[in-house]
């Protein structure tokens, strides 16, 4: 399967993997302490469909919550004393652009004029500053040594804080001082969600597409990647506890589409939030999707509250063709209170749009009352002409158009990905004005004959006049001077001083590729990088396979501390490969900084410190979240004790947390470098949720085996406890189910008065379960809590019967069935090989897949397995390298074969060709527990998708191992309880 084989992410040198490219699995890593474990089911549903209707905002609630361990204590790789394998035969097929696809964007390249902002003047003398410090970045010999493999592209990725550099690259992370001192060793982002367990494939899989983010507002880290198997399609998203990126993390998974793939995931800083896009696949067809755009609970994900929720429209029930669209992130102060974060794609008249312009929308999330969410076009902004296409005549095909140096061959040419906006579209408060600046990769090559292409960068300033201007081009131009070289791949930026710089990529047929950076002074005339350009890191290689990506991305970001200094990171290659890195794709990245002359460094940030404490109580209150002015955040620690650093000026502040009320202050001052204090008592309220619930049914009325067993009656205890911090006084409970078969003669229970932090077990409450229910059919309840401080319901979840330990039904479909061979436009057709299952008297307790595919290369197959009631996981994709076939022969038995097993120790991402033995599934196959009648007998189907060409196989054969529930019947029958159990 192929959803973003031109979109995205990181391409395995061993083999060309499915979907996203992606690969990957971490290794067994000790759990941390965990916050909470949010189960799907808890889920709350949506009002509608998630995707229905771009005006409709989703909201949900993190999947899963933990605490990670901290990162300065996570192991460094063992050594690998030997190169890594490398395989012959084509590593990255023709690519055809996830976006605008068809004629517009490719085929012949009609001559549409010359650029109309084409900026070629080179001055003589450069007067643009020579970087400050560089120092080395990771390279793909660090993912080698972590993964086994080298992938391509880099995604290279990072970020500027206090005293900090973070880099995120596919498929490893590393944290740097500004000295370019490694304060930790690369280190796998799965290791940063070790603590949410198998439950989460955040925890097993790193499938890359990094992005890091520095939050000034309150000096945390984000760091986040995406999960390529689905569905559903989940982000991992991880934010520091502190400033001190070596520390622990609060970390989230969040199924944030239950069809989509959101592939190309870009974050932006904002007060109220951490704002996304993704470009969307359709997770059956791998069709483009249109775009996603999210808003995730800033507030709430400061203090690792497991509540923090995320607020999604589907922008492709907007305009199904916008593509390549970009969050605003901050830098400098925040923007006017209440102002959404603005989103953009650009338009083009070749891609079929009315002119050349840039789409904004603004994007303002209300996370307490989210129907007020709106996401709405605030217009397009017309832009001077450009021709954002390649031609035809790519070497191979796509995007790949950047020519390089001998030894690199006529095929070796890379990606220009000029199909979309690159990151970031950063946003600036000057006070009487806001600025937006952004860039994207044009054809300035003039050639009416589409022969050739050459790459430039086209940048932009926007500005809108404060508090009611509209926005407006202030600055733009293409950058490319008059010579062959290719500029692209860029990340723009602007200073406090009003400075824009451009840092990006350079390569042609006599210019190894390499990093190079240009800019402007706010004085100098417009629309033109008038300072020149400077080299941050020259290339001295290239890269010689015929795998195309280059990228997929760089960052610019400007020092949060003097809010002066840039600080690029990009990709490079060189001719002295890192060893033991023997493989066509040893690309490096560097680190740098440089900074205009006449910036002032911004003056010295103030404090403001307290202490919040329970107003009834006088204890402390840990993990508030402190709010002064538009977004500058404190977190209290376990002490009350809070700080929070902002500019001089006077504020209104908040404290807040889940389970009390929010307190105020208003005109707190505080000056520059100054200190101030200001203390918060919060009015608790009650907050309640069910304990472990338990079942008592002695003899006679039952069997004394502690399970809910159907035919029984039993006395069911649902602990309640208060995570708020105020008192629940006289809290009653009333139990009701709307599952047939199932009496609750004793449907009340006393709790009595709950203190905040505590528990109370209450009465237990009486059920009686009908023999006529299917064992393991699960009991779905309804738990109403009246109180003084007012009513509130919880949805349970009571099991039924014992899991068997024993397989009651085998289940073997024999093949052959072929499996249609992939294309270079997108995968192949599916292979079916339906399953007839038959005979469960039970629900399902457990499931296991048995399977021998022959395949000459497996990393191209995708295999899912769906059930009669169209229940579809995925058991595995892209994995295993280079290798042939999954098992050895049929029947397929536990012995020769591919055995999916949620039990095994050991994840199918982390086996080898040809895989036999047990291995867990890429998604769990507890998906499947509780299935019963219909959905669990009838035709199961499991399918094979082979994402690209050159390579055939066929399914021989596949079986079902599946595991029932045991139950011993009660002597209650149908009986009802009365004066409790006689």
């Amino acid at each position: 399967m192929q959803i973003a084989r031109a979109a995205c992410c990181a391409l395995l040198f061993l083999a060309p993997l499915a979907w996203a490219e992606e690969f990957g699995d971490a290794e067994a890593i000790q759990p941390g302490p965990s916050l909470s474990a949010i189960p799907a089911s808890a889920i709350p549903a949506p009002a509608r469909p998630i995707g229905d209707g771009g005006a409709v905002p989703y909201v949900a609630k993190p999947y899963l919550t933990g605490v990670s361990p901290a990162v300065r204590d996570l192991p460094a790789a063992p050594p690998i004393t030997g190169p890594l394998p490398d395989v012959s035969g084509p590593q990255n097929p023709s690519l055809i652009p996830f976006l605008h696809k068809g004629p517009l964007h490719r085929g012949t390249l009609l001559w549409s004029g010359p650029d109309a902002a084409l900026y070629s003047f080179a001055p003589s003398v450069v007067a643009m500053p020579a970087p400050l410090a560089t120092f080395e970045g990771m390279s793909n010999h660090d993912t080698g040594q972590l993964f086994g493999g080298y992938v391509e592209p880099p995604d290279t990725n990072g970020a500027i804080g206090k005293a900090h550099y973070v880099q995120t690259v596919n498929l490893t992370t590393q944290v740097y001082g500004r000295d370019g001192t490694a304060l930790t060793p690369p280190f796998k982002m799965s290791q940063l969600f070790a603590s949410l367990g198998s439950a989460s494939p955040c925890a097993t899989t790193d499938d890359g597409d990094p992005i890091s983010l520095y939050d000034h507002l309150a000096d945390r880290w984000l760091i986040s990647q995406f999960v390529v198997a689905g569905p559903p399609f989940h982000q991992c998203i991880a934010i520091s506890q502190t400033g001190d990126p070596t520390g622990t993390y609060y970390v989230y998974d969040f199924v944030v589409h239950q069809s989509k793939f959101g592939d190309y995931p870009h974050f932006g800083v904002w007060p109220d939030g951490y704002y996304m896009t993704t470009n969307q696949f359709d997770g059956a067809t791998q069709a483009f999707a249109g775009d996603g755009a999210f808003a995730f609970e800033r507030a709430k994900m400061l203090a690792g509250d497991p509540t923090a929720s995320f607020i999604y429209f589907d922008v492709a029930s907007i305009d199904p063709n916008i593509g390549g669209m970009l969050p605003s992130s901050l830098d400098g102060p925040p923007p006017p209170a209440g102002e959404p974060n603005v989103f953009s794609n650009f338009t083009s008249t070749q891609f079929g749009n009315p002119n050349d312009g840039l789409n904004l929308f603004g994007f303002h999330a209300d996370f307490a009352t989210p129907a007020n969410t709106t996401f709405a076009l605030i217009g397009n902004v017309p832009v001077a002409t450009f021709d954002p296409r390649v031609p035809s005549t790519a070497p191979n095909g796509g995007r790949a158009v950047i020519p390089q140096p001998a030894p690199a061959t006529a095929t070796a040419y890379l990606d220009a990905i000029t199909d979309r906006l690159m990151y970031r579209l950063q946003y600036r408060n000057f006070g009487g004005y806001e600025s937006l600046v952004l860039n994207h990769t044009v054809n300035v090559s003039g050639d009416a004959t589409a022969a050739t292409f050459r790459g430039g960068v086209r940048y932009y300033q926007l500005k809108r006049t404060l508090p009611s201007g509209s926005w407006a081009v202030n600055e733009q131009a293409t950058y490319a001077p008059a010579d062959t070289t290719n500029r692209w791949m860029g990340s723009a930026a602007m200073d406090s001083a009003g400075n824009l710089a451009v840092g990006f990529s350079v390569s042609s047929a006599s210019v190894f590729p390499g990093i190079s950076y240009a800019g402007r002074l706010a004085t100098d005339p417009p629309n033109g990088l008038a300072q020149g350009e400077q080299v941050l890191q020259l290339g001295s290689g290239v890269q010689t396979d015929n795998g195309d990506r280059w990228g997929d991305y760089g960052n610019l970001s400007v020092d949060p501390v003097n809010q002066c200094t840039f600080w690029l990171t990009s990709e490079y290659y060189s001719s002295s490969k890192p060893a033991p890195c023997s493989s066509t794709r040893c690309w490096q990245t560097r680190i740098g900084s440089f900074r205009m002359p006449n910036c002032t460094n911004a003056p010295a940030n103030g404090q403001i410190s307290g202490t919040v404490t329970v107003a009834a109580t006088g204890d402390p209150a840990a993990n508030v979240v402190v709010m002064a002015g538009n977004g500058y955040s404190g977190v209290t620690d376990a002490n009350g004790h809070y700080q929070v650093a902002l500019p001089a000026g006077t504020y209104g502040m908040t404290a807040s947390k889940t389970g009390a009320t929010t307190a105020t202050a208003s005109g707190v001052s505080v000056a520059s470098a100054g200190t101030q204090t200001q203390n918060f008592a919060l009015t608790g309220v009650p907050l309640l949720h069910a304990g472990t619930q338990s079942v008592s049914d002695p003899l006679p009325q039952g069997n004394a085996n502690g399970v809910a067993d159907p035919g029984e009656c039993f006395a069911f205890t649902v602990p309640v406890k208060n995570s708020g911090l105020g008192t629940a006084g006289s809290v009653l409970g009333t139990l009701s189910t709307t599952t047939t078969g199932v009496s609750i003669p004793g449907s009340h229970a006393s709790y009595g008065s709950i203190y905040p932090g505590n528990y109370a077990a209450g009465t237990p409450y009486q059920l009686s379960l009908a023999p006529s229910m299917i064992p393991g059919a699960p009991v779905s309840l309804a738990l109403a809590l009246s109180s003084d401080q007012g009513p509130s319901t919880l949805n349970l979840i009571l099991p039924t019967g014992t899991p068997d330990t024993v397989t009651v039904s085998t289940s073997t479909a024999m093949g052959p069935v072929a499996i249609p061979d992939g294309t270079n436009s997108g995968p192949g057709a599916p292979a079916n090989l339906p399953i007839t299952v038959s005979g469960l008297t039970t629900a399902i307790s457990k499931i296991t897949v048995a399977v021998y595919v022959t395949h000459t290369y497996v990393s191209d197959l995708t295999f899912t397995l769906t059930g009669p009631d169209n229940t579809k996981i995925t058991l595995s994709s892209g994995v295993g390298a280079n290798g042939k076939n999954f098992g050895t022969q049929c029947p397929a038995t536990a012995a020769n074969n591919t055995v999916y097993d949620d039990a095994a120790a050991v994840s199918i991402n982390n086996g080898s060709a040809p895989f036999s033995g047990s291995y867990r599934p890429a998604q769990p196959l507890s998906t499947f527990i509780g299935k019963a009648g219909a959905a669990a007998n009838g035709t199961w189907t499991f399918t094979a998708i082979d994402g690209f060409p050159v390579d055939t196989g066929t399914i021989q054969c596949v079986a079902l191992n599946i595991n029932g529930y045991l139950h011993t019947v009660g002597a209650c029958g149908d009986t009802i309880f009365a004066n409790g159990f006689e």
